[in-house]
């Protein structure tokens, strides 16, 4: 895609996969040039802050905690780089240059992993 061009961007479970220095000097701003003036990023990654909540508390096992926080290893690029909470993907994300971020749902389970959703946008 040439930059500015694409309308929507989607990423689902894999942001986690980079290491923190790729998302933010490589991989966001990359996304963020592709998108359209006034286009829309949507993430969904795992909510590690919903997920510590749940393990405290005694409703999920410490093993599916672990195996969310750092992915199931069973073969190359299972696991995951990092974590993130609504705040710190936001944070992200702004310093990526998106604005407008939104948390369009918390704590959603998947499976054995609680995830969040954000919204954003390039400025239009």
């Amino acid at each position: 895609f040439e930059p500015g061009e694409v309308g929507e961007i989607f990423s689902a479970h894999m942001l986690e996969h980079f290491p923190q220095a790729a998302l933010e000097r490589q991989l966001l701003p990359y996304w963020h040039s592709l998108l359209a003036p006034g286009g829309t990023f949507r993430a969904v990654v795992p909510d590690i802050e919903a997920m510590i909540d749940q393990y405290r508390d005694g409703a999920i096992t410490f093993e599916n905690l672990r195996t969310v926080a750092y992915g199931g290893q069973e073969y190359a690029g299972d696991f995951h780089h990092t974590a993130f909470t609504p705040d710190s993907l936001a944070a992200l994300l702004e310093k990526a240059g998106f604005v407008d971020v939104a948390v369009v749902e918390r704590g959603r389970v998947n499976g054995d992993c609680l995830e969040f959703e954000v919204v954003a946008h390039r400025p239009a």
